[in-house]
């Protein structure tokens, strides 16, 4: 049967700097959502990006999946019914998400087909699945053990068993990545002083240490700390990513008092690091207060939305090459509120080949997702 298409993306005017071709993709008057931007959601090819539609504004957990199409600019349904975050590899073209019934479906981005990975894997009730290995082998998320702890569950996607490989107190919003070349790491988001009650309720987000990063091998073991967070820089933001395989990750931090940077590095707030280093490495960009961060496919660029001093204001994206020290502004505007919901926040990510940006916008009020395209020569001004 031929798949149905509808069109609802609508022509924006370019960005007035860069000359960036600006488009809207959505059109519903709902909450239309991006989904995130640290493993960036696309087909192989980065023509095609998923778009997760919120049923009603009470925010009931039973989302419709879209597909976009950023040739065509046609969407499609793939279905109407999800009940779980979408998670994925990054730009592995490939999309998992349960089912109310709790089955497990694995979605071909490029071919917009599906499969059952398994049927209901029982996992814990409240286990939140977030990345899965290259070779589409394993899932990991996390989710509350006796103790309380939390634990660091692993999914074998194959067999549909799972296993705890890790486990600690103040995991409570652990951001679990894999590396998205290898596999052989996790990365874990380490909410310090944060306390989680029994019945899986956060009762203190942190505390005055503030968060941190760390890693751990694909079996749970070998943690390895990296200098983010107190008492190498101010406390971290908790937006990170790998930075393809080169052993680093990419991360930001908050501004300190009088919405002003870190004392000891008023370059900037965006940083890189790996396990070892005794210090970070912060990329000079001072006029910015970056928040998200993806890292490009490549490694070798970054994008980041840039959050005004005071808001409401004007929210940029903006691209970096780590190589050459460059940056320059893609999106004078991107007009997302960035407060609240995380579905006013930007979430921008680079598609696969570098030549698209995906985000969000609510500067009318009603999220939607957009993507710029990057103009020819603008990264290649980077060098």
């Amino acid at each position: 049967m031929r798949r149905p298409w509808f069109q609802e993306a609508a022509d924006q005017p370019p960005d007035p700097v860069s000359g960036a071709k600006i488009t809207r993709l959505t059109n519903a008057v709902c909450i239309n959502d991006n989904i995130y931007c640290e493993q960036p959601y696309c087909s192989k090819d980065g023509n095609r990006v998923p778009v997760q539609r919120h049923k009603g504004w009470a925010l009931d957990p039973d989302c419709a999946l879209l597909v976009s199409d950023l040739r065509t600019l046609e969407s499609t349904l793939i279905d109407k019914s999800i009940w779980s975050h979408p998670f994925n590899n990054a730009w592995s073209g490939y999309l998992y998400y349960f089912r109310e019934n709790r089955e497990l479906v694995r979605l071909c981005i490029d071919t917009l087909e599906k499969e059952i990975v398994c049927g209901d894997p029982h996992l814990p009730a409240d286990c939140g699945m977030a990345s899965v290995t290259p070779d589409q082998r394993y899932a990991v998320g996390q989710a509350l053990m006796p103790g309380p702890t939390i634990g660091v569950v692993r999914l074998d996607l194959q067999a549909g068993t799972w296993d705890v490989i890790h486990d600690h107190p103040e995991l409570t919003n652990a951001h679990l990545q894999y590396n998205p070349v290898t596999g052989n790491e996790i990365l874990v988001l380490h909410c310090r002083g944060s306390k989680m009650a029994a019945d899986g309720t956060v009762i203190k987000r942190g505390g005055e240490e503030g968060a941190t990063n760390y890693v751990i091998d694909a079996e749970g073991n070998n943690q390895r700390g990296i200098p983010v967070g107190v008492p190498h820089t101010l406390s971290p933001t908790g937006h990170q990513c790998f930075v393809a395989d080169t052993g680093k990750i990419v991360f930001t931090c908050c501004l300190g008092p009088e919405q002003k940077h870190d004392s000891r590095y008023p370059e900037g707030n965006l940083f890189t690091a790996a396990p070892g280093d005794e210090a970070p490495t912060v990329f000079a960009a001072p006029e910015h207060y970056f928040n998200h961060v993806c890292a490009s496919r490549c490694g070798k660029y970054f994008l980041c939305d840039s959050y005004p001093e005071w808001l409401p204001g004007p929210v940029p994206l903006v691209i970096g090459n780590f190589e050459t020290g460059k940056y320059r502004t893609l999106v004078q505007n991107c007009g997302a509120t960035v407060a609240g919901a995380q579905y006013r926040h930007p979430h921008p990510y680079l598609t696969s080949e570098n030549r698209h940006v995906v985000y969000n916008s609510d500067f009318d009020g009603i999220p939607h997702v957009y993507f710029a395209e990057i103009p020819d020569g603008f990264l290649e001004s980077l060098e």
